[in-house]
């Protein structure tokens, strides 16, 4: 809608960033009746926490509270989730970083929804932990992805100094959940701890463990795949 009008955009350099941006996602729309909603093209679901994690880092946080305020209000974004929804759509499991980011933001105040938008995120976020738990991708790669996206969106707000009362929560939940979910399908797979820790960054794991966990001795995720003897 903001590009169709050719809104001005208070927060992005020049309108050629927001014509990416928005072109993107765009983009993306059109794929999740093809390959993405097959689950064949996770990366690039995954690849909207990167486009989020760039604005977060280089706008302030007046711009970045109006621009997540926008994407969680845009109609044609809100039709596309709201078709997820209905389907319970793999996407919304591969593109969790972004949603997870959003509704941290909301929870902490940081922007104000009215009841229907405030009740789809809510919805969404708790689909793609379902989601994830249910249909977990079938390959040791979605089990790393689930936990990195969940850290990224808190190390987002972490550096932007953004509020991660409710991050903090989603996180803690997102690391059990990727041990159980591991435990439940992948541990009888002789090579499935080698391949989840070839994936997941050590370093998004250590960035947070501190702040959901308290530290790497309580952290569940790192003792799964990183301690010394896992």
């Amino acid at each position: 809608n903001m590009i169709r009008t050719n809104a001005s955009c208070p927060w992005c350099r020049t309108e050629m960033v927001w014509r990416n941006l928005y072109g993107f996602l765009d983009g993306l729309k059109g794929t999740i009746g093809g390959s993405a909603a097959k689950g064949t093209d996770h990366q690039s679901l995954a690849n909207l926490l990167t486009f989020w994690q760039e604005y977060e880092m280089t706008r302030s946080r007046s711009d970045l509270g109006q621009f997540a305020k926008d994407l969680c209000t845009d109609s044609s974004l809100a039709a596309h989730v709201k078709r997820g929804l209905e389907n319970q759509s793999p996407w919304l499991r591969d593109s969790a970083g972004l949603w997870l980011r959003l509704y941290g933001m909301h929870q902490d105040g940081e922007i104000e929804l009215d009841e229907e938008e405030s009740t789809r995120l809510e919805t969404t976020v708790e689909s793609c932990f379902s989601i994830f738990e249910i249909n977990h991708g079938g390959h040791e790669d979605f089990i790393a992805a689930w936990y990195q996206q969940a850290c990224t969106a808190l190390l987002c707000a972490m550096l932007s100094g953004s509020s991660t009362t409710t991050l903090t929560n989603l996180v803690q939940r997102a690391g059990r959940l990727t041990v159980s979910v591991f435990d439940a399908h992948y541990s009888n797979k002789s090579s499935a701890l080698g391949e989840v820790r070839s994936k997941l960054n050590p370093e998004y794991v250590q960035a947070v463990e501190e702040m959901v966990w308290g530290g790497a001795d309580d952290d569940p995720v790192w003792s799964k795949f990183f301690a010394t003897g896992s």
